[in-house]
């Protein structure tokens, strides 16, 4: 039976990364995470830390201790600490899921794919930082490419209002007159100021800056988009569909059929199969177009060549689809 470490070295460079520098710098940092894990787990699930590390290490790897209860507990590594990482995976992560909050508005499922996410960020200059972990981001909102654009008013729309809760006791008999104020304003420019060094009001009482907390800043798309936003960043998504977009949606839930006929034969991670495909027209085409893929997520090995298993007729979106999975 092949290991676990085998495994998770065998489909990482399968399905993410290919062969390269990369690729073992990846299962490098992939490798040690799980073997500190296996450590840090050791106390509240031990068997489960013990399978870890007698497949990652014991028998692995030369001068390894017979057992993960025989290790150290992991202690902290402050030279491997990486702050700016660390700021840009948070972003990243606001990032995600302001996305998902578009898409939800977008009403579609997220193995649909969509042409693109436009990211304007209240600090532009962060946008090379992130570059290297777009795939994350890509991968998470299933569109096809990512924009950054300082221009968010292509996008969408502002609207914003005086925040009474948090100005009322400060300014007193002069809220009404700030309210007015801020509403007779460009919303674009009142974003950008409080976005910055704060929005300046000369009142009767004198002059006061405003800051993020007491300015609302609201989100709205403009047609075609579907767009969420937070001080740190508007995300605007392309809502409309084309035959090459639904196309690719079909196919992955074709794809996901599969996956789910595969759990429930209870085939390994590493069995392969042999699959056919019938149907709908459509779904078909699709499958075809998309082949590559699925072969490889599903780990096809011969294609059309699945009548050993038992036909499976189901349903996609209204289309039916027939498959015939067959274990190698």
């Amino acid at each position: 039976m092949e290991s676990l470490s085998n495994w998770y070295v065998r489909r990482s460079r399968e399905r993410f990364w290919g062969e390269g520098p990369e690729t073992q710098d990846a299962l490098t940092t992939l490798y040690e995470v799980l073997t500190r894990l296996s450590r840090l787990i050791a106390p509240f699930v031990p068997f489960t830390a013990e399978a870890m590390y007698l497949s990652l290490e014991a028998g692995q790897r030369k001068g390894a201790l017979a057992s993960v209860h025989h290790t150290a507990y992991p202690t902290p590594d402050e030279d491997a600490l990486a702050p700016e990482l660390a700021e840009d995976m948070a972003l990243l992560r606001e990032l995600a899921s302001l996305g998902l909050a578009a898409r939800k508005s977008v009403g579609v499922r997220v193995r649909q794919p969509l042409r693109a996410l436009e990211v304007i960020l209240a600090r532009p200059e962060r946008a090379e930082r992130l570059a290297p972990l777009l795939p994350l981001l890509l991968d998470e909102l299933n569109v096809r490419e990512i924009h950054f654009s300082q221009e968010p008013e292509r996008f969408v729309e502002f609207k914003v209002k005086a925040n009474f809760k948090a100005l009322g006791k400060r300014l007193g008999k002069d809220m009404k007159l700030c309210q007015t104020m801020i509403t007779g304003m460009d919303p674009a420019a009142v974003r950008r100021a409080v976005l910055g060094d704060g929005l300046r009001l000369e009142l009767p009482s004198g002059e006061v800056v405003l800051g993020l907390e007491e300015v609302v800043v609201e989100v709205s798309p403009r047609e075609h988009f579907q767009a969420a936003g937070s001080a740190s960043a508007v995300v605007a998504l392309h809502a409309d569909l084309d035959d090459d977009l639904r196309e690719e949606g079909l196919a992955r839930e074709v794809l996901s059929r599969v996956q789910t006929i595969r759990r429930e034969l209870n085939l390994g991670y590493t069995q392969r199969i042999d699959l056919s495909i019938d149907g709908d027209p459509a779904l078909v085409k699709a499958a075809e177009r998309f082949r590559e893929h699925l072969s490889r997520e599903s780990l096809v090995r011969q294609w059309g060549a699945g009548d050993g298993g038992e036909a499976r007729t189901l349903d996609v979106d209204g289309l039916p689809l027939i498959l015939r999975v067959s274990p190698v």
